[in-house]
């Protein structure tokens, strides 16, 4: 009966634990009412334990309850135990008999041990071990036996003989098993709860992903979707599951789509592909990220889709495109007016030019000479900054190319500073250079725009400074075996800058003084452009200053070296020098000009005159055609814009009928069109020679000998 008893109380301990798991999953977090509904819930099963005892004689019973009121103090704590204890004493006591005294301590005592071994195995998990489950089990029913002496002594007699083996033996692993039971089903509530927490959390996590979730099969078929802004979806969620991408998107797009899923069956992922829907709010740009779910796919089985609308960044980019093509529109239109002002500006100067230079062949008293002396400068400064305003659209425009070619430091410093000689003479300006011994004679690198840099930092210096002087200094930064920088620094001790001035000295058509009363004329590009050339070559330029007391100004360019065995004595930093005259330089030829402006025609007809040739003038490509066919001539200079037939015209009719009749004419196009490139293509259209305007006489001569003697 005794064992019958224990089963008995096991079983009604499996069911406690699985009511228990209930309570525990629906009550846990309020801690007022669940231990109170636990405590009624073990005492309730400890009543029903009692009413089905092992009656030795009348008043003395023995059953589970000390298990019952163990575990409910070790698993659920102190008021559990203490309102599961308190029912079953009242009952016993009820009871009565002479093992009530017995029965209320045994009661009690389970109880107490129960939540000693429950603030235990908080400190330690050994508690929790099954050695010392076991050792919970065995301590409280060795109580039980201990609490014997509370029977009389022929009923203790008769309980000792009787329960004590039994309740040694099976009691203290019945309490070990039921104790795993409810630990177990602890350890799975708690793993139910995380996974839970885990679930919610990435649902919230999903929820606030502003993309749109799919998992889709490698058929195509939505699983599952996930959409913070249903409203982004081609359809709603409850039509999406368990069709086909094709089902529900347009062609074009369901494809784009099945694409994405057979790259990432392929290579695990799939990235960047793009599509458009049609959506109640207008069109939507959508872009694919596709995930493959595992390792090996079959028919049927978990594609992750996310697929995140892209659709201001599509409009950003369109805005972007049609802000770029606007720039480009405009930049071209930029290059246009430059173009047209160049020839426009150009063919009035050509005439200035001319004009002055015949004007020197003429007697002139002092005043007059005064005159043209400033003519000559004030043409030379108008020409210097169309060249400046030119330069700086080459750049912008992308159209500036840099030369490699091997120079010599020393000398185009030595250049520069021969040029502004009059001008430091001028002013009692005193100028110095350092150049250090380790900077290599020779360099390769872009010499003319060196120079130009150079002459616009010493223009600069001398321009600003009334008193004192500017010194130049060059250094080697670092020296390689392939390259080396060199920086240059500009020093002078003029009126210096302001923090604020110093900050925009650099941008375009910036000035320190833009007043109407300003003492320092100039166009302000001087700096633009030689930050422009700097980037452009590489290097960086930078300035110090203060405020009336001068500025320093720094440059650092990269240049290689020249290679081994490669001729260093090679000078291309300025123009190349003639080559030698013969003995009687090519004089008297009979040449045809080409020109529809009139004091042009003037102006290019006297140059020629002076220079010791006969000239005739026409003023149209049509005219030079029938001029050509008329004459023997020796060179034909060529405008390039005329009326009724062009210089190119002109030109290209003239190179095919020489095709056919033999001979060849040298042409030299006379041209107001000075951007970069114009040389190099009119010469790919058939001409000889190019003359820019405005043309001074000693380059009209070296042109007219250059291509006379080539065609020789």
């Amino acid at each position: 009966m005794l064992y019958l008893s224990l089963i008995q109380n096991i079983a009604l301990l499996v069911a406690l634990s699985f009511v228990h798991s209930l309570l525990i999953r629906r009550m846990r977090q309020n801690r007022v009412a669940y231990p109170l509904i636990s405590g009624l819930l073990f005492g309730s099963v400890s009543l029903v334990g009692m009413m089905t005892p092992v009656v030795l004689q009348p008043g003395l019973i023995f059953d589970g309850r000390s298990i019952i009121l163990a575990v409910a103090g070790f698993v659920c704590g102190p008021i559990t135990a203490l309102l599961a204890a308190g029912i079953a004493a009242a009952y016993r006591g009820w009871l009565g008999g002479v093992g009530a005294p017995m029965g209320v301590a045994v009661i009690a005592g389970s109880a107490a041990l129960g939540v000693v071994w429950h603030y235990l195995r908080r400190r330690s998990t050994w508690c929790a071990s099954l050695p010392g489950l076991y050792l919970f089990g065995l301590l409280v029913h060795l109580w039980m036996i201990a609490c014997m002496i509370l029977l009389p002594a022929a009923a203790a007699t008769l309980a000792l003989s009787n329960i004590t083996l039994p309740v040694l033996l099976l009691y203290p692993p019945a309490t070990l098993l039921v104790c795993l039971l409810f630990l177990q089903m602890e350890r799975h509530i708690r793993a139910e709860k995380a996974l839970e927490l885990e679930r919610n959390h990435l649902k919230s996590l999903v929820s606030a992903i502003p993309d749109l979730l799919f998992e889709i099969d490698r058929s195509g078929r939505y699983l599952r979707c996930y959409a913070r802004d249903t409203d982004a979806l081609a359809a709603p969620v409850e039509e999406l599951i368990g069709k086909r991408v094709h089902d529900v998107l347009p062609p074009a797009a369901a494809d784009v789509c099945m694409d994405a899923l057979r790259e990432a069956a392929e290579t695990g992922y799939s990235r960047g592909r793009q599509l458009c829907l049609s959506l109640p709010r207008g069109d939507h740009w959508f872009e694919l990220s596709v995930a493959r779910g595992t390792a090996q796919q079959e028919p049927g089985q978990q594609f992750v889709v996310l697929s995140r609308d892209i659709t201001e960044r599509k409009n950003y980019e369109a805005e972007l495109e049609r802000a770029r093509q606007a720039a480009e529109v405009a930049s071209r239109a930029k290059s246009e007016f430059l173009a047209n002002m160049s020839h426009e500006i150009r063919t009035p100067m050509n005439g200035i030019f001319g004009m002055t230079q015949l004007l020197r062949f003429t007697p002139l008293n002092s005043r007059q000479e005064e005159y043209l002396r400033n003519l000559e400068t004030s043409s030379r400064t108008l020409l210097a900054l169309l060249n400046d305003i030119l330069d700086l659209a080459r750049i912008e425009a992308g159209k500036l190319f840099l030369e490699d070619a091997s120079f010599s430091i020393r000398r185009c410093i030595a250049d520069v500073i021969e040029k502004q000689a009059p001008r430091l003479e001028q002013k009692q300006l005193q100028l110095k250079t350092i150049i250090a011994d380790d900077i290599p004679e020779f360099l390769v690198g872009d010499p003319l725009r060196f120079r130009q840099i150079l002459l616009n930092l010493v223009g600069n210096a001398v321009k600003f400074t009334e008193r004192g002087g500017i010194v130049v200094t060059a250094e080697a930064l670092s020296l390689q075996e392939r390259g080396s920088v060199i920086r240059l620094e500009v020093r002078d001790t003029g009126i210096g800058m302001s923090p604020e001035t110093l900050g925009r000295a650099f941008a375009p058509f910036e000035q320190a003084d833009t007043s109407i009363t300003r003492p320092y004329e100039g166009s302000g590009l001087g700096l633009a452009i030689c930050r422009r050339l700097t980037e452009l070559m590489g290097g960086r330029i930078w300035a110090e200053s203060t405020l009336g007391k001068g500025s320093r100004l720094y440059v650092e360019l990269p240049f290689k070296l020249p290679a081994t065995g490669e001729s260093t004595e090679r000078e291309t930093g300025k123009a190349p020098p003639p080559p030698p005259a013969p003995a009687s330089q090519p004089r008297d030829l009979n040449i045809l000009v080409a020109e529809d402006n009139d004091l042009n025609a003037i102006t290019i007809k006297a140059l020629l005159t002076k220079a010791g040739h006969r000239s005739e003038v026409v003023t149209n490509g049509n005219h030079a055609l029938e001029k050509w066919h008329t004459g023997s001539w020796d060179c034909i200079i060529m405008d390039i814009q005329m009326p009724e037939m062009d210089g190119i015209l002109a030109t290209a009719a003239i190179r095919r009928q020489e095709q056919v009749l033999g001979g060849h004419v040298p042409i030299i196009a006379l041209t107001a069109l000075a951007m970069s490139g114009d040389r190099d293509r009119l010469l790919a259209e058939g001409f000889d020679g190019y003359l820019a305007k405005p043309v001074d006489l000693q380059t009209l001569r070296d042109e007219i000998v250059r291509v006379s003697r080539h065609h020789a």
